[in-house]
């Protein structure tokens, strides 16, 4: 099979000294082929402002990763980009020929196939009114307090406290993510360009409430480790605003038996008995996890366990 050559196309571009060194130069805009009105930088496709390194803050792009002008154009050409500079009486401007994005073929769903084609059905799905309550109902509707952000269409991403919910008309695509309460774990959907089916997202909230719900547990637990004296002989975790032993592990069997739950519940009351040594600011021992708390009535020992790093 013959191989698909990609088009290019042929840009000319302008950055200035923006003063702020933490910014860097300043993208004041592009035109295609070196003729006609100067784009400004929004106005300008999304494929030319990546192949510039334009980064968009506050309604202005910047080329970030240098401080100066002249650093700018060093990076450029030790890039091997093929710009080719001409003098101005202010600022940078370069011309180059960059590789235009392949069309991509919209996708057809079957109008028997239950689907989000539009911002409307996507608020419909939701039972949001309009699109600045969408975060509200998902998050409300979620166990995971999940959240979403909406590309509206030939503009930005729009994420959860953002300004600018109420002036969206139309999206071409979102994403739902969430943050683990009491953990860094974040769990984020991949880009649902429209049309999706319910069905795909519906999967997905499904499974992201899954994943939120064992990183929870992980991260939210405290884990114990009970030993003999010469090996470690069980292990399990108890989640925060709770007393019953999980995920219990005897050695040597496969069934964990009654009496475990009743060493495991020992071991805990023993760890956290009246006089051992706490830290006031938050509850947690002072002592080191390496200490090693007899457990009255028995021939065992107790002590905190690492959380694993264990991934879903």
């Amino acid at each position: 099979m013959p191989s698909i050559k990609q088009a290019k196309a042929r840009w000319q571009f302008q950055f200035v000294d923006s003063g702020k060194k933490h910014l860097g130069p300043l993208f004041i805009g592009a035109r295609r082929n070196a003729r006609g009105p100067w784009k400004k930088p929004e106005d300008v496709p999304q494929y030319v402002r990546e192949y510039l390194n334009a980064t968009g803050i506050n309604d202005h792009w910047y080329y970030m990763s240098a401080k100066t002008i002249d650093q700018m154009k060093r990076e450029i050409d030790e890039a091997g980009t093929g710009v080719k500079w001409h003098p101005t009486m202010q600022g940078l401007t370069g011309t180059v020929w960059i590789d235009m994005p392949v069309k991509k073929v919209k996708r057809v769903i079957s109008p028997k196939v239950p689907a989000i084609r539009n911002l409307q059905d996507l608020c419909d799905h939701f039972s949001a009114d309009e699109p600045c309550l969408l975060n509200k109902r998902i998050y409300k509707g979620t166990d995971c307090g999940a959240s979403i952000s909406v590309l509206p269409k030939n503009g930005k991403w729009l994420h959860n406290g953002a300004d600018g919910w109420d002036k969206v008309k139309e999206i071409t695509a979102f994403t739902i993510q969430t943050i683990v309460e009491g953990s860094d774990v974040e769990i984020n959907s991949d880009t649902f360009e429209l049309p999706v089916t319910v069905a795909e997202v519906e999967d997905w909230c499904e499974d992201m409430e899954k994943q939120a719900s064992f990183y929870w547990q992980r991260d939210n637990s405290t884990y114990y480790v009970i030993a003999n004296a010469t090996d470690d002989v069980m292990r399990f975790r108890i989640e925060e605003w709770d007393d019953e032993p999980k995920d219990v592990w005897f050695i040597d069997t496969d069934t964990v038996e009654p009496q475990h739950i009743e060493l495991a519940k020992k071991a805990v009351e023993a760890y956290w008995a009246p006089g051992k040594e706490l830290d006031n600011s938050n509850g947690t021992r002072k002592v080191s996890i390496d200490v090693r708390i007899p457990i009255p009535g028995t021939e065992y020992t107790v002590r905190e366990g690492e959380t694993p790093n264990i991934t879903y």
